[in-house]
């Protein structure tokens, strides 16, 4: 799954309209994962933003025009934060909506994000989503073993990049792979995980309340 997404990364394509979770405890390679997959794609097409921006700056999209990857790292959301706001750009953007996207002093950038979306969480993630939507278009990645003390390698993103040549050949190999099989199916180990996701993102309806 993950040679897959670093393959369809690579590319322009969004047509899978899927996000990808990588859930788990610090230190347990969600921000390794993160940054190999940032550095080839290059700094010029990668963006950082925050889930709190999405819900309460409204030039928040402008940092996402012709960005290949999002790479979301702060998902803490305040009490003003609007939740479903975050979830109406979310699902924009992955169901490769046509956005009309503010920017500060000039005109509005109107098109199609062709940005991949990959959140970092270590919890599962607790949006808005009653409708279901957003859970349909998302694969949750498990990290459960944990790099700290003597499993810790402080050297590791050095080591990672003399090996660069050949993660982007598993990269491609994940792209060849992602084209025979026309999609990216959920593993097996994040499935506990995404039905934690939909238990706390799909509120359940009690009998007592209006519908």
């Amino acid at each position: 799954c993950l040679q897959m997404w670093f393959g369809y990364v690579l590319t322009q394509d969004t047509s899978l309209q899927k996000m990808l979770n990588i859930v788990g405890p610090k230190r347990s390679g969600k921000g390794t994962i993160a940054r190999v997959l940032g550095e080839l794609v290059g700094k010029a097409n990668r963006c950082g933003p925050s889930l709190n921006d999405l819900g309460k700056d409204e030039f928040a999209l402008w940092s996402w025009i012709g960005k290949q990857l999002a790479i979301v790292s702060e998902v803490r959301l305040g009490k003003k934060t609007d939740r479903e706001v975050i979830m109406e750009r979310l699902l924009q953007i992955i169901g490769e909506d046509f956005l009309s996207v503010r920017r500060k002093g000039i005109d509005n950038w109107e098109g199609k994000l062709n940005t991949r979306i990959m959140v970092l969480s270590n919890s599962v993630l607790n949006l808005q989503d009653e409708a279901g939507a957003f859970v349909s278009r998302l694969i949750v990645l498990a990290t459960t073993n944990v790099f700290e003390g003597d499993k810790q390698d402080i050297h590791l993103m050095d080591d990672l990049r003399k090996e660069f040549p050949g993660i982007l050949l598993w990269a491609l190999e994940g792209l060849r792979k992602l084209k025979a099989a026309g999609k990216i199916s959920q593993p097996k180990s994040g499935l506990a995980m995404l039905e934690e996701t939909i238990e706390a993102t799909t509120p359940a309806q009690h009998p007592w309340e209006d519908v």
